[in-house]
Parts: structure tokens; sequence; C-alpha cells
């Protein structure tokens, strides 16, 4: 029983390091995209944008959000 308990608790704490690790992985993405001084868009498969940065919004007169809407 014992074993059992501690094999969970550090497959949990092995998960939330994980996903710890992928949010800061996240972030530096995030802050390279929205700092770059080009243009940078990323499609899904079905030609929705995803990702847009600040300066290519700019060059359509929209908000980087707005752009996730459009295909």
């Amino acid at each position: 029983g014992v074993r059992a308990v501690v094999a969970t608790f550090h497959r949990i704490t092995e998960r939330i390091q994980l996903h710890r690790e992928i949010e800061r992985a996240e972030h530096r993405f995030k802050s390279f995209i929205d700092s770059a001084h080009d243009w940078i868009s990323m499609k899904d498969q079905t030609g929705r944008y995803i990702i847009v940065n600040p300066v290519c919004a700019e060059a359509f007169h929209l908000n980087p959000r707005d752009c996730l809407t459009v295909s």
C-alpha cells in the first residue's frame, strides 16, 4: 500500500513539473512572437489563423485577436 501512494505522489509531482515547464516554454514562445519586428502568423490545417503577432495585425489595422477569426 505505501509504495502505491509514493508512486502516485511521484507521478503527480512529475506531471505538475512538466505542466510548469510547458507553461514557461509557451510564455517564451509568445514573448518571442509578440516582440518580433517581422510579420509572424500561423494557420492550422483548415486555414484558420492560430497565431498572429502585433506587427502583422497592425499592418492590416487589426487587433491580433481579431485576426484569429479570419481564414
